[in-house]
C-alpha cells in the first residue's frame, strides 16, 4: 500500500469514532510517527509504498484508535506550547485552551521577576513546565493529589530541563495547605465537569482519562474553585494574581464566587472559540 492509499484507508476506518476532519488529521499524524516522515516530506511521499513492518505497527497502532483509546495514549506524548509532554492514563490530555491559559499568563507576567508561581492540580505539568520555560526567573510549584500523575510530570519537567517544586497535595484538605509558602500567581484547570453529564462525554474521555481530573459532584460544580479560593486568602500575596480555567457553563457562577471570597475585580475572559472559559483576577492591563 502507498501512503495516499494508507491515509485514505486509515481515516475511514476512524469515521464510526471520529468527524471526518479529525479522522484524518489523527491518520496523518500517525503515519508521520511511524514513517518518520515531516508533514512537508509526507505530501511530497504520497505515491511511497509503505514496508510490511511498518503496516504492521500501523494496523496496531489503528486496531487500538477504534477501541476509543486517544492517540496520544497510544503514542505516549503530547506536545503543548512548543514542548513535548509524556502523558498516560495517570494524567489528562493537555488541551487547547490550556494552551491559551498559559499564554496569557505569560504575556501578562513575563517581564515580572522572582515571582512564586503555584499550578494547582498539575496532571503533566504541562502549565507549570511551559511558564516555567517562559518565566526562567520565576520559582515555580505545583501541586496534584495523584502520585502517579506527580512522577509523570516529574519526569517531564526533568526532559524539558525546568526545576519545579511538586507537592503531593490534596488542596480539599485545609491542614495541608501551610506545606506551601505564599504564592504571586495561582493557577489552576481543576476538576469541572459534573458528575450527571459524563454520558454526553467522547468515548476516548470518559473511557480512557483519569476521572480524579475530570468531574465535580453535581451538587457542588464549584467545589474546587472555594477551595482554592480559601486557600488563596492566606497564600496569595498582597497584590497577587489568580487564573483559573472553567466550566463554561458556569462562567458566571464561577466569577461570582471570586467576588464572594473578596476579589471584586475578577473578570471572565473568552478563549479563541468565544466560549467564557476563563476567570482572572489581578491581571495586568494590556
Amino acid at each position: 500500500m502507498i501512503i495516499s492509499e494508507a491515509q485514505n484507508f486509515y481515516s475511514q476506518s476512524l469515521l464510526n469514532l471520529y468527524p471526518t476532519h479529525e479522522a484524518e488529521s489523527i491518520t496523518k499524524i500517525v503515519l508521520q510517527e511511524v514513517l518518520s516522515l515531516s508533514k512537508t516530506e509526507m505530501v511530497l511521499s504520497k505515491q511511497q509504498l509503505i514496508a510490511s513492518e511498518e503496516t504492521e505497527k500501523l494496523n496496531a497502532i489503528f486496531e487500538e484508535l477504534n477501541t476509543g483509546k486517544p492517540l496520544q495514549y497510544i503514542l505516549g506524548y503530547s506536545d503543548f506550547y512548543g514542548l513535548r509532554f509524556k502523558v498516560t492514563p495517570a494524567t489528562l490530555i493537555p488541551r487547547p485552551e490550556t494552551e491559551e491559559l498559559v499564554a496569557m499568563i505569560i504575556k501578562e507576567n513575563q517581564a515580572r521577576q522572582n515571582l512564586k508561581i503555584l499550578d494547582i492540580g498539575t496532571g503533566s505539568g504541562c502549565i507549570p513546565i511551559s511558564i516555567a520555560k517562559a518565566i526562567p526567573t520565576a520559582k515555580v510549584y505545583a501541586v496534584d493529589i495523584s502520585a502517579d500523575a506527580l512522577a509523570i510530570a516529574q519526569e517531564n519537567a526533568e526532559n524539558n530541563n525546568v526545576n519545579i517544586d511538586f507537592t503531593l497535595m490534596d488542596i480539599l484538605q485545609e491542614n495541608q495547605w501551610q506545606q506551601l509558602p505564599t504564592m504571586d500567581i495561582i493557577i489552576s484547570n481543576p476538576p469541572y465537569i459534573e458528575e450527571g453529564r459524563a454520558t454526553k462525554l467522547h468515548k476516548n474521555v470518559i473511557d480512557f482519562e483519569p476521572h480524579t481530573a475530570l468531574f465535580v459532584p453535581d451538587n457542588n460544580p464549584l467545589l474546587f474553585y472555594e477551595a482554592i479560593l480559601k486557600f488563596s486568602q492566606t497564600q496569595l500575596t498582597k497584590g497577587g494574581k489568580i487564573y483559573f480555567e472553567i466550566n463554561e457553563e458556569l462562567a458566571e457562577e464561577t466569577k461570582n464566587l471570586c467576588v464572594a471570597y473578596g476579589f471584586a475585580d475578577a473578570e471572565v475572559r473568552m478563549d479563541m472559540q468565544g466560549k467564557e472559559r476563563f476567570v482572572s483576577w489581578g491581571r495586568i492591563k494590556i
